[in-house]
């Protein structure tokens, strides 16, 4: 299986195409741990209907996860790891982010457009204006 397989279909996932390759393989090493068989299937399964298939990435995705209980559950940490830095374990215990740019790079803040509370490069006293419109990355 190639290494890329948890980015791509993450990105696809996620909606996202902008994802950081050190958190890529830090979520799946996190995911991998409680549910390695299930993700290793799911991402053998998306590799095979992209070989046997000329439907795009989207398609293939949804072709892998039809049907197959265990892949949906995984699909859904999958998103809510990169969106919030956390997800659930197979014994709904939530695994919360392990470093820092777990929670501070999470795509939920880039989504609503603001930064992690806590987390910022503004300066001192950006507080006082008002956010600007259009923001479309967290600042």
């Amino acid at each position: 299986m190639k290494r890329d397989t948890f980015t791509e279909l993450s990105h696809v996932l996620t909606g996202e195409s902008d994802l950081d390759p050190r958190l890529a393989e830090d979520y799946e090493q996190r995911l991998r741990h409680y549910f390695g068989r299930d993700l290793d299937r799911l991402l053998e399964a998306f590799e095979e209907k992209k070989r046997s298939s000329s439907a795009d990435v989207e398609q293939t995705a949804r072709a892998a996860l039809a049907d197959v209980p265990e892949f949906h559950r995984v699909a859904r940490e999958i998103i809510r790891v990169w969106y919030t830095g956390q997800f659930k374990t197979p014994y709904e215990d939530v695994e919360p982010p392990r470093e820092v740019e777990h929670y501070s790079q999470g795509l939920l803040w880039r989504v609503i457009g603001t930064h992690a509370p806590g987390f910022t490069n503004a300066a001192y006293g950006a507080w006082e204006d008002p956010p600007r419109k259009g923001m479309s990355k967290a600042e």
